[in-house]
């Protein structure tokens, strides 16, 4: 179970995403920050292009950052197993 209403669910600490493109770098996500405690009602919005769809695929666990990472109720997701990241989410619901 979560934590006592209003203990952070998500956190998003120093994320960067890069993916390599016709052999150049290209940065979806640089150096993104922000904090969801329970109960907030969150949402992303941007133009597109703009990595809300790389953000929220980092969040559930499908792509990894190329650096900072990715916390669900205080663990660090990020290199979590395939069971491990099953049993966080089972946690949260």
């Amino acid at each position: 179970m979560c934590r006592e209403r209003g203990g952070t669910v998500i956190a998003i600490r120093n994320v960067t995403k890069e993916f390599d493109v016709n052999k150049q770098k290209v940065t979806a996500l640089s150096d993104v920050n922000f904090t969801i405690e329970k109960g907030d009602i969150f949402g992303i919005i941007g133009f597109s292009g703009a990595g809300k769809s790389t953000l929220l695929r980092m969040i559930n666990a499908l792509e990894v950052p190329t650096s900072g990472h990715v916390e669900i109720d205080g663990v660090n997701i990020n290199g979590l197993s395939f069971n491990e990241l099953r049993k966080v989410r089972k946690r949260i619901g």
